[in-house]
């Protein structure tokens, strides 16, 4: 589905020199109560103008389109994003979007984030999940790699911020029992590298089932050597450089579950891998 953010330039004419900006987006709530209009954007909004005017962004814009087409295209071939969404709503059945949107930006590195957006929409809500990733030159330039192995490992920059908006609702159900295990935070984050940003135990927990939720997708939807592929350099990820340093057991206990449950969606399997990590010593 495509929507429109919530500011926009006022002439939609990339030859104007008009750069002033419009809040005409239909999301008016960021996820919670905050006003999008009194957002640090909404706040910024001038300087942004001001920017816009003096480098003379629109034309720098209309002059490099096809570059910026030629990274959308690329993008849309690798990230095979409606396949992601109806295994994630069919995992988690009580949690639904009307849309997902991709930004992305070759210059942010590892910088990756998600948001939620809603409005009223009789007769409940219109939600959107937005992700926030980086270009797909991460992958394509690594000459060795087949096409279906770059598919799957950029799949797992957006997969693993996606699936966040229907985690860590989950997780939340299980609050109490996942902070006294992982209150044993040595045990399962190394300090040092990214597991330093998540401080609470729950927010280690999902780290955990958001990147095991990733290599069972995976494993569902790619063939057996690809599927290997790209989980092993997923879990490589986890606990040589993020130092989610149990995450290898932990994927492949999730793994296993699955082929013993299999009528169970993820959702369901919830306690199960809660109750292995409670015996872990």
């Amino acid at each position: 589905m495509k929507t429109v953010l919530p500011f926009n330039f006022r002439d939609p004419n990339l030859s104007a020199d008009n750069t002033m900006m419009l809040f005409n987006g239909p999301y008016y709530y960021v996820y919670g109560d905050e006003l999008a209009d009194s957002s640090l954007f909404g706040k910024l909004k001038p300087l942004v103008e001001d920017f816009a005017a003096k480098s003379k962004f629109r034309q720098f814009y209309k002059d490099n389109l096809p570059y910026y087409q030629q990274e959308i295209a690329r993008q849309k071939e690798l990230l095979p994003m409606k396949q992601m969404w109806q295994w994630l709503e069919k995992e988690f059945p009580k949690t639904k979007f009307q849309s997902y949107r991709v930004v992305f930006s070759p210059l942010i590195g590892g910088s990756h984030s998600t948001q939620q957006y809603g409005t009223p929409l009789k007769p409940g809500w219109y939600k959107e999940a937005v992700m926030f990733i980086c270009g797909t030159g991460r992958y394509d330039n690594q000459i060795n790699l087949t096409e279906k192995q770059k598919e799957g490992l950029m799949s797992g920059i957006v997969f693993t911020e996606i699936d966040h908006n229907y985690i860590n609702q989950v997780t939340s159900k299980y609050a109490l029992t996942i902070d006294s295990i992982f209150l044993r935070r040595t045990y399962w984050a190394k300090p040092g590298n990214s597991s330093d940003y998540y401080d609470s135990p729950s927010s280690v927990f999902n780290e955990y089932i958001t990147h095991a939720a990733f290599c069972l997708y995976i494993s569902e939807n790619y063939d057996k050597p690809t599927a290997d592929y790209v989980i092993g350099k997923r879990e490589d990820l986890m606990v040589d450089r993020r130092n989610f340093i149990r995450f290898r057991e932990f994927n492949r206990e999730l793994l296993r579950l699955r082929s013993v449950h299999k009528e169970m969606t993820l959702q369901d399997l919830y306690p199960f891998i809660v109750e292995w990590c409670g015996k872990q010593k």
